[in-house]
């Protein structure tokens, strides 16, 4: 890989980086209005967005090869860059909105929200009924944990599960964006 090509994939990587961030940010807004307001259809809506989101960075590679020349190839240890940074700096966008939101706007409520339906007595019958009153009980400790993290915790630690995700997705979107002769 050449320089400039290294200064195109950066480039190109920063800026759908920036665009598949804010996809994921309003999945998570989605998701996380649904689950705060009881709504399945936002909370379906945010489910099924989620699963779609697996195709906006494959999209963005295809984009990257047709901004390559005819005879110019993209190798495989470039198109993985391409696809690290990309993800990455999604990830990155992601995290700053999901840090703003549980600080600014959510205020324990998420959390909350988590603590009523866990301690109410249908859920209380239902897994008994289903013989996992234990779970029931850790599920509840979850939840005593997760409102004693901070904003910055909760957000530091979505960023980190999501490396995961990050890892993950790079191969399909690295071999998309690759381009051999």
């Amino acid at each position: 890989m050449n320089v400039e090509q290294y200064k195109m994939v950066k480039a190109f990587a920063g800026e759908y980086g920036l665009l598949t961030g804010l996809a994921w940010c309003i999945t998570f807004l989605v998701i996380v209005s649904g689950m705060t307001t009881m709504n399945a259809l936002l909370m379906m809506m945010g489910m099924a967005m989620m699963c779609a989101l697996i195709a906006v960075p494959m999209y963005f590679a295809a984009r990257l090869r047709s901004h390559l020349d005819a005879g110019e190839q993209l190798s495989t240890g470039a198109s993985w860059i391409f696809a690290l940074m990309m993800l990455f700096n999604a990830n990155l966008v992601t995290a700053v909105v999901e840090f703003c939101y549980f600080n600014f706007i959510d205020k324990g409520r998420l959390v909350e929200t988590f603590r009523v339906t866990m301690s109410s007595p249908e859920a209380a019958a239902t897994y008994r009924q289903m013989g996992m009153g234990d779970t029931l009980q850790t599920l509840q400790q979850t939840v005593d944990v997760l409102a004693s993290l901070t904003p910055l915790d909760m957000a530091v630690n979505l960023f980190f599960n999501n490396i995961l995700t990050v890892l993950i997705l790079a191969i399909p979107v690295a071999y998309i964006a690759r381009r051999k002769k």
